[in-house]
């Protein structure tokens, strides 16, 4: 269970880097206010975002039109099942019974679903990435300081 929750938050991690790239897309007005060194420094505006959670981050992205929503929709559904229900529902059943399987197999196709949408949103921002940094006459040093920062952090796990 612990494992699926981390893979969730690296997907948030990445979701949060998209909407860094097409904030001046997204019709929530404090998303479109930021500047790239609002999603890592601590002004209020920065926190407020890094706050928004998976479900939050979900909508954000809807007006960006770049992913699957129905899938990433499910994808969320699942995770707050998995946070919220599945020791009450699911764990408590498997004691009683002493079979974990179904339990360990909901999670497991839950990392392996996290897998697929991560491997799919770094491919995705490290080619951004790369468009971006191929215009970097037209970029100023910040952004890409701050573009460094959150490919680091996104490497990292």
């Amino acid at each position: 269970m612990g494992t699926s929750l981390l893979y969730s938050q690296r997907v948030e991690l990445l979701l949060k880097g998209l909407i860094m790239l097409f904030r001046k897309e997204v019709k929530h007005s404090f998303i479109n206010e930021l500047d790239p060194p609002d999603f890592y420094n601590s002004s209020n505006k920065g926190k407020k975002f890094r706050k928004q959670t998976l479900g939050a981050l979900k909508n954000i992205i809807k007006d960006i039109e770049l992913l699957n929503i129905d899938r990433l929709e499910k994808y969320v559904t699942e995770r707050n099942y998995i946070v919220h229900n599945l020791w009450e529902n699911d764990i408590s059943e498997d004691f009683k019974s002493g079979k974990f399987e179904l339990t360990i197999n909901r999670c497991e196709e839950f990392i392996n679903e996290s897998e697929i949408l991560e491997n799919s949103l770094k491919g995705t921002l490290y080619k951004l990435g790369k468009t971006l940094k191929s215009l970097d006459s037209t970029l100023n040093a910040e952004f890409l300081e701050q573009w460094a920062e959150f490919e680091k952090h996104s490497n990292e796990y």
